[in-house]
């Protein structure tokens, strides 16, 4: 696993792991070396699992944050109605913790139906 630098801010480790996603669709768009046999989507799957596990955490932590501003009263609004925007940052937030979940069950599922699969020699 590679040192994940806890000196960058939230931005950009969220720059980082929407580039890597980038770059994993990149290098799965077609078959080569190491991407040759079931068990390499199996781990892929695991790994993709485990960040859609994480992911909830980082979205109470957004959500906890402009908690924060707003007790401080640190916010306002460019559309000049602060909690209708906050409003909307909420529900998206709550659509995304359930988006996550279904992500999970699902990279869980495949997985799991992954975990029975071998590459078939001649």
């Amino acid at each position: 696993m590679e040192f994940v630098d806890l000196t960058k801010t939230p931005r950009q480790l969220a720059d980082d792991a929407d580039e890597a996603i980038r770059a994993l669709n990149h290098v799965t768009m077609n078959r080569r070396d190491e991407w040759e046999y079931p068990g390499d989507a199996y781990s892929v799957t695991g790994s993709l699992g485990s960040m859609a596990a994480r992911l909830p955490q980082a979205l109470q932590q957004i959500q906890r944050f402009l908690n924060e501003l707003e007790r401080e009263h640190a916010l306002s609004s460019t559309h000049g109605n602060l909690a209708a925007d906050l409003a909307q940052v909420r529900s998206g937030l709550t659509l995304s913790l359930k988006g996550a979940a279904q992500m999970l069950q699902g990279l869980t599922a495949a997985q799991s139906g992954l975990s029975s699969i071998a590459y078939k020699e001649d």
